[in-house]
């Protein structure tokens, strides 16, 4: 991106909007400009990608209408060049306009809720430390596709915590967001699809990249599962999902190797993940992100 950037914060911004698929203004205000952001000038750093061909935007829903931007193929290739890891999605002005425009604009929000958190207390998570759609075999047939050997989770997320001693540790989430559009059984289909992606060891030699550990090719542990709900009615449909994660074996948090935490989406972006907001199947308390009541 030499000579078409210029800047490194045009060069952010790029990669923002191509890691994260979709950002509003103010997303890519608090992500790239930071407490007490100037709006005009990060304005005029979107601008200055859109003349260039690099982003384009589209319009969010009514009565706002606040503009939504996108990596075009041009910023796609050049944030290739520039070492970005290359993916397969491409926005497009349809799709950035459609029904996953909510879902993915959302997902950001939860990622914001963890970099604002991480600069506030000293941490890290970066604008980068997340990543949308992730996908991980749970079955060893050789569909040649992505049906149902694949878990696509709605987002991976890491975030350092910083100890009193100085010393790090890396805590990682899958995400997933539900904005009641799912149904509760099929959330919780979900939810035992992730208890399968624990269990399921791949045959060697398959000839994909994760074949020889599955999971453990990725991650030194298994993430921890928090499920995001937002949309009507969130308090029932949590009291809901975890009754039923308590009636289900493969949940059941006396059984289940997989650890889960529900949360409500505002609650998140009001209070922040070290607030005591987190609900655990069986719990009679919330936590807060590292597991504690307080």
């Amino acid at each position: 991106m030499t000579g078409v950037l210029v800047t490194p914060r045009r060069s952010a911004v790029l990669l923002g909007c191509y890691q994260h698929r979709l950002l509003s203004t103010t997303q890519v205000c608090r992500l790239f400009f930071g407490p007490g952001y100037d709006r005009r000038a990060a304005q005029r750093v979107l601008a200055g990608l859109e003349a260039k061909g690099l982003v384009r935007r589209v319009l969010g829903p009514p009565p706002a209408r606040h503009a939504l931007w996108f990596a075009t193929e041009l910023g796609c290739a050049s944030a290739e060049a520039a070492g970005a890891p290359e993916r397969s999605y491409r926005m497009t002005p349809e799709l950035a306009g459609g029904a996953l425009q909510a879902h993915t604009l959302a997902v950001n929000e939860v990622g914001l809720a963890f970099v604002e958190a991480a600069l506030a207390r000293g941490d890290e998570c970066s604008p980068f430390d997340w990543e949308h759609e992730v996908a991980h075999r749970i079955a060893d047939r050789p569909t040649g596709g992505r049906g149902s050997d694949f878990l696509i989770a709605d987002a991976v997320l890491q975030y350092t915590f910083r100890r009193p001693d100085g010393t790090g540790a890396l805590l990682q989430r899958f995400v997933e967001l539900d904005r009641g559009t799912m149904g509760l059984l099929r959330l919780g289909a979900k939810l035992r699809a992730y208890a399968q992606l624990e269990r399921f060891r791949p045959r060697r030699g398959r000839g994909d990249a994760d074949a020889d550990g599955g999971w453990r090719s990725r991650y030194a542990t298994f993430p921890k599962l928090l499920v995001v709900l937002t949309g009507q009615g969130e308090v029932a449909r949590r009291r809901t999902l975890l009754d039923l994660c308590v009636a289900d074996p493969r949940l059941h948090p006396g059984r289940a190797t997989i650890d889960i935490s529900v949360v409500e989406f505002e609650s998140l972006l009001k209070e922040g993940p070290f607030a005591p907001i987190f609900w655990r199947p069986g719990a009679p308390e919330p936590v807060h992100m590292l597991g504690t009541a307080a």
